[in-house]
């Protein structure tokens, strides 16, 4: 059975990348494995500085002084590699960077691989051949050092000798190579030069990356499960069984296979290489060796062998799939994963797409693979320029020719110093065919945007920018200006000063910055830009696709590499999100206006914080904020928000109404901080009037009541807060504020009658009130004191402290608010989660099905949600973890955080809070997971020794209890926890008891 090993992703981490030559450098800490490298990437390959200068010392037999042994050595040790693998001890020292002729005809050996022959002398030749024997046999001892310092994974073409080399595999390529060697003797007699060149041909050739394929490797490994992976539970680790290095893991698919016969001890895998990787990303191929366990007892039963045997035979067919699933370069992956974008999109969405998507998805198909490859590189890149100079992607051989088939199908646009500035302005004209390969001015147009001089100037490193600025004689701006002085001597020092001086040269006219824009470009190269209708296009498909702003084609790039794992489910799309291609175009729209009152936001030094109540309420600020509100004052005017939409409820966050209403919201945030009530109060009307986001309505109620009770309207204060608690949307948190607030205006004269709630409403948690030494007393600032071990800490970690000693109650816990019961929730419902159910799984990218925090998800999955939390009360929650644990470990699932608990605690805490109690809480959960995601106490204590757990929700000395968590310590009492309120108190002056209830 042969598989390729798989990368490495880390010491508890597993996926399927591909196992690199570079990380094999890093596990052996030394660079063992023979590189066919460029000359860019010969750095890689030198020794250690200290160790040259040990092997240059006198009397150590140093080699003659050359202009670069460097790159002879690397040359040499191709060459000698490749006439290893080629089955001859005969070969030609070739210097592969330019090396004089006095560096010719030296046979260096590196890599331990031996020279059973004397190199035959050269025209250019010099130095005796008793030189030549020193030098060999000293850089031999030198590589047996090396060798001993640490423990590596020795490869055949490391230190085999020529004897006993394998014999060679025979293929196409190799008997290709051996007749260029053949052609090679034959034509040795033409004479010193000619000789030469035909050498470094041959060497050439031998030296291609494919060639080491025919090479065979057998490098024994032993393969074991990889016992606590959180990314794969069926992680198997390969390892070399001389030095036990870990080299990477199985692929998945044949792991899923293997590792519970592993686990369970009934098979033992071993593996051989077959073959050296290519490159520094090359797999490794390896022959698995499985042997059946012999135990001491009686044999394994018919029925136990054959299940063996199938899950050996399943494997086998796993390994065989993925051996011919060759893999890809990354753009070719983007490829084929945009592919699968524009397939999905047409089949679903195909009514919504105009001539803007359906013109961009036949011109991008009909362009070649490169061209196809380059465009998606440079789409997720941040441009909006890129130099074609430094464009250098495998599976684009040529990137000027790729550009200039984007630029002749309308998706690109180039440029180059040739085509010169138009018109004397800063804009860039596109070049020709013949500049670049197909550049038009209509490419230019179609692209929606020109080269700038500042666009050009980021393109070029600080050496770059500086050799323009001397050549030019800029220099820098008059004293006074902020970024340097005249003292420097006018010289820009740094990036940011150059770019000011090249901006200070552009003001001066549009003319000088139509030349400096050409100054740039020349010393850019040609450049390549996007179109932008282009880009649109693609940015409108992958959200009909992903319908989440916040992914991308590079989700499909993480979960291929292993990154990511998302869960196993059905996609299901009955009912398209955009009924019309209008509601698509407003939706959009919605995002755009959005995203500016983000930017008003941040432009008012609040950062991305959508809490207008901290801004320092600046003129300008406000009139920014104002302007960026319009379209969604306009969108309420409108009745957009009232606006009904066919298909299930929790679809409709995909509607432009339900946008503008978040925006409204902080609009409203924004006048109650100016005081300006009776505007705040029309808007809440309009917003409670519509149908669009629900679990903002009893927020909306609340702030409705406040507001009329700034104004003096008590009377209709108090009917807003009555009329709120007929709001079926209201959550529990959001109930129990309402009935508070009627209470609290309700007293007589207004209301005389009592409300049939008051008592559940006043209900208050028990308190338990300890002392601390506080660090600060300042409010509104975190409180911070110092614990009973004298370390500063905050109020959790003094509670914590607390709970511990055995005053407290000698308690373990965590401070964990909601995770751990998130954690709970989602392992012990996995299989409700993500049940087949419509719509609600659109993409494979999701981590919780949509509906989970509206209403609906109940409701669709009662009979499930019943069963399970069924056997959670009955006692077999440990049993449930555990089996979510071993199947899903490393998946992604909202709430779920592989790497915040272990198993074994998850477990304790579940069997020491108990069956009837953990299974309320899931309830709670399933009926309402947003209205109880927050406000969970923030400890949770537990002793193992008595079985019990309890809870405690702790306050410093300025903090007060929210209605929410008020809501959640009651459910949590009713269902037969324990829980209360823990204050930490600071020290008065009377002086007070240190624990009172």
């Amino acid at each position: 059975m042969a598989v390729r090993l798989a990368q490495e992703q880390g010491r508890r981490l597993g996926g399927d990348k591909c196992l690199s030559k570079g990380l094999l450098k890093t596990r052996t800490q030394q660079a063992t494995i023979v590189q066919f490298a460029s000359r860019s990437a010969t750095a890689r390959q030198q020794p250690h500085k200290k160790q040259q200068r040990q092997e240059q010392q006198p009397g150590a037999g140093s080699p003659p002084s050359t202009k670069r042994p460097r790159s002879t050595a690397l040359a040499s040790g191709a060459a000698a590699a490749a006439g290893s693998i080629l089955g001859t001890a005969r070969w030609v020292d070739v210097d592969l960077t330019g090396a004089s002729d006095e560096d010719q005809g030296q046979a260096v050996e590196t890599a331990g691989i031996p020279c059973s022959r004397p190199l035959p002398a050269t025209t250019t030749a010099e130095g005796s051949g008793s030189k030549r024997q020193q030098q060999q046999q000293q850089q031999q001892a030198a590589g047996k050092h090396r060798a001993e310092q640490s423990p590596s994974v020795s490869w055949p073409s490391q230190g085999t000798p020529s004897s006993q080399e394998a014999p060679p595999v025979h293929s196409p390529r190799r008997e290709h190579q051996q007749t260029a060697r053949s052609s090679l003797q034959a034509s040795s007699a033409a004479g010193g030069g000619k000789q030469a060149l035909l050498s470094r041909a041959a060497a050439t050739a031998a030296a291609r990356p494919a060639s080491l394929r025919c090479f065979p490797c057998s490098v024994r490994l032993v393969v074991e499960w990889e016992a606590g992976n959180p990314r794969d539970t069926n992680a198997l680790l390969a390892l070399d069984a001389h030095s036990r290095l870990p080299l990477g893991h199985l692929p998945r698919a044949v792991a899923r296979h293997l590792a519970p016969l592993l686990k369970s001890q009934q098979v033992v895998v071993e593996a051989v290489v077959q073959e050296e990787p290519l490159g520094d990303k090359a797999p490794l191929l390896a022959e698995l060796q499985i042997s059946l366990q012999q135990p001491g007892g009686p044999g394994p039963s018919p029925g136990a062998a054959a299940r063996v045997a199938a899950a050996l035979g399943r494997a086998a067919a796993a390994a065989a799939t993925q051996l011919q699933q060759q893999p890809q370069a990354m753009g070719e992956r983007l490829h084929h994963n945009f592919l699968t974008v524009l397939d999905t999109v047409q089949h679903h969405d195909g009514h919504l797409l105009a001539q803007e998507e359906t013109g961009f998805i036949a011109a991008y198909k009909a362009l070649e693979l490169p061209a196809q490859c380059l465009f998606l590189r440079l789409f997720q890149r941040k441009g909006p320029l890129f130099a074609l100079a430094s464009l250098a992607y495998s599976e684009v051989p040529d990137a000027a020719a790729a550009a200039g088939q984007l630029a002749a199908a309308g998706l690109a646009a180039t440029w180059t110093a040739a085509s010169g500035i138009r018109g004397g302005t800063s804009r860039l004209g596109a070049s020709s065919s013949s500049d670049s390969g197909g550049g038009s001015s209509s490419a230019a147009a179609a692209s929606g945007g020109t080269a700038s001089w500042a666009d050009l100037a980021e393109l070029l490193t600080v050496p770059d920018l500086a050799a323009v600025l001397a050549a030019r004689k800029i220099k820098a701006a008059p004293a006074g200006g902020d970024c340097y002085s005249a003292a420097q001597g006018g010289v820009p020092r740094n990036r940011q000063q150059m770019l000011a001086a090249l901006e200070g040269h552009a003001k001066r006219s549009a003319a000088v910055a139509a030349q400096l824009t050409g100054w740039l470009l020349a010393a850019t190269g040609p450049v390549v830009r996007l179109s932008d209708a282009a880009c649109e296009a693609v940015g409108r498909l992958q959200r009909l696709f992903f319908l989440n702003e916040g992914q991308s084609l590079t989700q499909f790039l993480a979960s291929d590499l292993g990154h990511m794992q998302y869960p196993r489910y059905q996609v299901h799309r009955s009912c398209p999100a955009f009924a019309r291609r209008a509601d698509l175009l407003a939706y959009e729209a919605a995002l755009r206006h959005t995203a500016e009152l983000m930017d008003a936001n941040e432009a008012s030094g609040l950062g991305g914080c959508c809490c207008w109540g901290l801004l320092a309420m600046q003129a300008e600020d406000v009139e920014g904020a104002e302007a960026a509100l319009q379209p969604a004052w306009a969108a309420l005017d409108a009745n957009l928000h009232k606006q009904p939409r066919d298909g299930p409820g929790f679809l409709r966050r995909f509607h432009a109404g339900e946008v503008y209403c978040i925006m409204a919201n902080m609009g409203v945030d924004l006048l109650e901080r100016q005081k300006r009530y009776k505007e705040a109060v029309q808007r809440l009307d309009m917003l409670l009037g519509g149908c669009c986001c629900p679990t903002r309505r009893g927020e909306w109620w609340e702030r409705l009541s406040i507001n009329l009770k700034h104004l003096g309207r008590h009377q209709e204060a108090l009917e807003r807060a009555e009329a709120a608690l007929a709001d079926e949307a209201l959550s529990c948190g959001d109930r129990l504020t309402m009935q508070r607030r009627v209470l609290l205006l309700g007293k007589p004269p207004w209301r005389w009658k009592t409300p049939a709630w008051k008592k559940e409403a006043q209900r208050e948690p028990p308190v338990v009130r300890i002392q601390g030494r506080p660090l600060n007393r300042t409010t509104g600032a975190k409180s911070r004191f110092y614990g009973l071990d004298e370390e500063q800490c905050g109020v959790e970690e003094l509670a914590l402290q607390h709970y511990a000693t055995e005053e407290g109650g000698g308690w373990q816990g965590v401070h964990c608010e909601g995770g751990v019961w998130a954690m709970l929730f989602g392992l012990l419902l996995w299989d409700v989660l993500f049940m087949p159910v419509p719509d609600v799984f659109r993409t494979p990218f999701q981590t919780a099905p949509l509906d989970l925090d509206t209403p609906l998800f109940y409701p669709t999955r009662k009979e499930a949600v019943k069963a399970c939390l069924a056997r959670v009360a009955a006692g077999e929650a440990p049993r449930m973890l555990a089996a979510a644990w071993e199947q899903h470990e490393g998946t992604m699932c909202r709430g779920v955080r592989w790497d915040r608990h272990e198993l074994e605690e998850l477990q304790v805490v579940a069997e020491c809070v108990g069956g009837r109690q953990l299974a309320a809480v899931c309830r709670l959960l399933a009926i309402d997971h947003g209205g109880w995601s927050g406000g969970m106490p923030d400890l949770l204590l537990w002793r193992p020794a008595r079985r019990d757990a309890k809870l405690a929700e702790v306050k410093g000395p300025r903090d007060r209890l929210s209605n929410q968590q008020r809501a959640w310590i009651n459910a949590l009492r009713d269902a037969g926890f324990h829980a209360e309120v823990l204050k930490v108190e600071e020290p008065s002056s009377h002086g007070s008891k240190k624990q009172r209830r």
